[in-house]
């Protein structure tokens, strides 16, 4: 007989004697509880305040998420499948913020923070374990919160970066028809692993891929790995797309390079500087309903250029004074190298040109950049506090209204009303469906209120 067929006869037979007798006694196993498959429980979703959205899939534990350099705490937000359903973040209860919903507030270091939430059914006969990396990171680049692996060069098609493989934060600007860039991320080392916006890259793809650009600011970040995955470098890069967010509003990158030096208002009583940036060309201010008339100041960069306000040249201290009507007015001040241009001179080309747009309201207020008695700063693409009520300013700075928003960095649904201000409790949309808000503004889904039940959607389903 082949005596490959006598092993496997005589391997048969010994399981078979082994399987009439106890295997925790004569094979010195460990008796432990087994859990049923992770297929049988799982989350219905996690989310990190200020951090970028998760979404959850089948078959995978593992996440990660970015908050800025600045969040010190955060908090992380579960929801479960099932009311019965037990959850622990880091071995600690978390608080029940209602029916699946649990949230635990944690701390956080610079770098890489990583936590873990463990989700068990009632009897504790089936369990599953997520593991969430939060990644604080450095607006400065500093090098000590990552490992020493670095990246050799990040190349992109739109836009200049000044690379140095230490500094791990970029600010770029692309023109406003830039839909779409080519980033080139090539490690030092090819057994590093590479990810461009959630995206692995190799040297197939030569380690580039093509992310798309909304207007203004885009955060995009770049991740390498060891190959133990045991180190790892964040690189981010917040690339702006005809914009570029400032104290004061939004960088205009499309005129001229020809600037003004400073813009002012000065009269009587009015003695107001915005908070001025020579690349952003739209202001904003307030004045009382018995100034029917003010002085403007618009100082050239260049003593040599030309300022205009209104069409009229300023007087040799760059001012000019401006009627005002009541409600809004819009002064524009233009600032230009002409007197350089020879009309005669076919080989001249057209000189620079750049205008500024100053809106003044008399006796209203709008929605400004800056207010001349408190200066105040609209804030851009964010969350504020208008007078005790929530509102979010789009990438002008103008609150959105009678619409619905969705925070990427929560992945939960708002609504914003007629005023700008975030709804809570019950809503009856334009289109007749309701749907609940809580306290915080996020939608609910997925659950039942005061008797009612939510689809996936958040709409009451009759």
């Amino acid at each position: 007989m082949n005596k490959n067929i006598k092993k496997i006869i005589a391997m048969s037979l010994l399981m078979g004697a082994f399987s009439m007798i106890e295997p925790v006694k004569y094979l010195g196993l460990t008796a432990t509880k087994a859990y049923a498959s992770d297929n049988d429980i799982h989350l219905k979703s996690i989310s990190v305040s200020g951090g970028d959205s998760i979404s959850l899939s089948d078959g995978k534990t593992t996440y990660k998420t970015y908050v800025s350099r600045a969040t010190e705490e955060t908090t992380i937000r579960v929801r479960t499948e099932d009311d019965s359903d037990k959850v622990t973040i880091d071995g600690e209860n978390p608080d029940e913020d209602g029916s699946k919903t649990f949230s635990k507030s944690v701390e956080l270091e610079k770098g890489k923070n990583t936590f873990e939430i463990k989700v068990q059914d009632s009897d504790g006969d089936n369990q599953r374990t997520y593991t969430v990396a939060i990644y604080r990171g450095d607006s400065t680049g500093a090098s000590t919160q990552y490992d020493d692996i670095y990246l050799k060069n990040i190349i992109l098609s739109d836009g200049e970066i000044d690379f140095s493989k230490d500094e791990t934060s970029y600010d770029i600007n692309v023109a406003a028809d830039v839909s779409e860039i080519k980033i080139k991320a090539e490690p030092e080392d090819n057994g590093y692993t590479v990810t461009i916006d959630n995206s692995e890259v190799d040297e197939d793809d030569k380690y580039r891929e093509d992310v798309s650009l909304n207007k203004g600011k885009n955060t995009i970040y770049i991740e390498i790995v060891n190959e133990d995955d045991d180190e790892e470098r964040l690189y981010t890069l917040n690339i702006y797309r005809g914009a570029k967010d400032t104290a004061t509003g939004i960088a205009d990158n499309d005129q001229d390079p020809i600037y003004l030096d400073d813009i002012r208002i000065e009269d009587g009583t009015i003695k107001y500087t915005p908070t001025f940036n020579q690349k952003v060309t739209s202001y904003s201010a307030n004045v009382n309903e018995s100034y029917d008339n003010i002085i403007v100041k618009a100082a050239p960069e260049d003593e040599d250029d030309v300022v205009r306000i209104n069409g009229d040249k300023v007087d040799s201290n760059s001012r000019k004074r401006v009627y005002l009507n009541n409600g809004k007015n819009e002064i524009k001040i233009k600032v230009s190298n002409e007197e350089d241009y020879d009309d005669d001179d076919d080989d001249d080309e057209e000189y620079d040109t750049r205008t500024y747009t100053l809106t003044v309201y008399r006796g209203t207020s709008g929605a400004t950049t800056n207010n001349p008695n408190t200066n105040i700063v609209t804030k851009t693409s964010q969350w504020v506090n208008n007078n005790g009520k929530w509102q979010y300013n789009d990438a002008l700075g103008n609150p959105l209204k009678n619409m619905w928003f969705l925070d990427k960095s929560t992945g939960y649904w708002y609504y914003l009303d007629a005023n700008g201000d975030m709804k809570t409790g019950w809503l009856q949309d334009s289109s007749g469906n309701w749907y609940y808000l809580y306290q915080s503004g996020a939608m609910a889904y997925n659950t039942v209120i005061d008797g009612y039940k939510l689809g996936a959607s958040g709409a009451w389903s009759k």
